[in-house]
């Protein structure tokens, strides 16, 4: 009697505590449900209308859940197409996130982490980016005209064919991003960090690069046309075929520097450093080359005209001997 009493308690025991884990099963089923819904919801609304910046960080925080089985790897938040203009996300975290066709303008992000995101073809106009974190990531065509980058992170990032006209890019680390074809017509890139960047084709015209490293850049073709190259460090960067008409190259260090077939039409090469410099076949048609060094620099070809101004203040004329210009540079003592 005693046995079947407490077999019918522990079988009554294990009921209850089934019939419980089974209302709390359902009860977190119905809870996950209602917030997926919730979720696409917010998803819907971020591409029809604004919303507001908590719900959008608990729908990145969502997204960011660990996926099962692999529990080792993370979404990665989509915010494709959303509409985010004029919003305030200062030191927002989105990296990695999808922003695709994201309508960003205005946007204030500064400081936000955005570190391999994907913003292509995003519209970032006039946003404020100032010290945003952009290391690798995708803005192939993003439409960023008159943005503030200034002292952004943008290592290795994708810009290929980005619009970047009148934007703020001081300062800004640029080192080993691509930015073939980029617009980046009176940008603003004093100080910047272009070492190893790629920039063929690029469009620089009137764009000030007052101090900027450009070491091993590659701007084959670019268009350089009256931009501000003053105090430039730009050793062994290629320039061949690029088009300087009217720039100004005060005081720039372009040691090792190919310049093949460049256009320096006009130029303002004042006390600029050419040693080494391959300058084979390219245009110094009235170029001021006063007071600048070209020692050991390659001029076959070179082209010249009498309002070209050479480096002892001299005008050139035909046959003119340049090897005293260009001979080899006397070793250091």
């Amino acid at each position: 009697m005693q046995d079947q009493l407490v077999g019918v308690l522990v079988g009554g025991g294990f009921g209850f505590l089934g019939g419980m884990l089974g209302l709390l099963g359902s009860a977190m089923l119905e809870r996950q449900k209602a917030r997926r819904v919730h979720l696409g919801q917010v998803r819907l609304r971020l591409v029809h209308e604004r919303i507001q910046t908590s719900e959008l960080m608990d729908y990145v925080r969502a997204q960011r859940r660990r996926q099962w089985p692999r529990f080792w790897r993370r979404a990665h938040p989509d915010l494709s197409r959303a509409d985010l203009h004029e919003a305030s996300l200062f030191e927002v975290d989105l990296h990695h996130a999808q922003l695709f066709k994201a309508h960003l303008r205005s946007v204030s992000m500064q400081g936000a982490d955005l570190r391999m995101a994907s913003l292509r073809e995003a519209d970032l106009r006039e946003a404020k980016l100032l010290g945003a974190r952009l290391a690798g990531a995708n803005l192939h065509g993003a439409q960023m005209q008159g943005s503030d980058l200034g002292w952004a992170d943008l290592r290795g990032a994708h810009l290929r064919d980005a619009v970047l006209k009148q934007a703020n890019l001081h300062e800004t680390d640029l080192r080993g991003a691509r930015l073939l074809r980029a617009q980046l017509q009176e940008a603003n890139l004093s100080g910047a960090d272009l070492d190893g960047a790629n920039l063929t084709s690029a469009d620089l015209s009137g764009a000030c690069l007052e101090g900027a490293t450009l070491r091993g850049a590659r701007l084959y073709r670019a268009n350089l046309q009256g931009a501000d190259l003053r105090w430039v460090l730009g050793e062994k960067a290629g320039l061949p075929e690029a088009d300087l008409e009217r720039a100004v190259l005060r005081w720039s260090n372009l040691v090792g520097a190919s310049l093949v077939d460049a256009k320096l039409r006009g130029a303002n090469l004042l006390c600029a450093n050419l040693q080494a410099a391959n300058l084979l076949r390219a245009d110094l048609r009235g170029a001021l080359l006063d007071g600048a060094d070209l020692r050991g620099a390659i001029l076959d070809l070179a082209r010249f005209d009498d309002s070209t101004v050479l480096p002892d203040g001299s005008r050139w004329s035909p046959g003119r001997d340049l090897s005293r210009f260009s001979g080899e540079p006397k070793p250091a003592r």
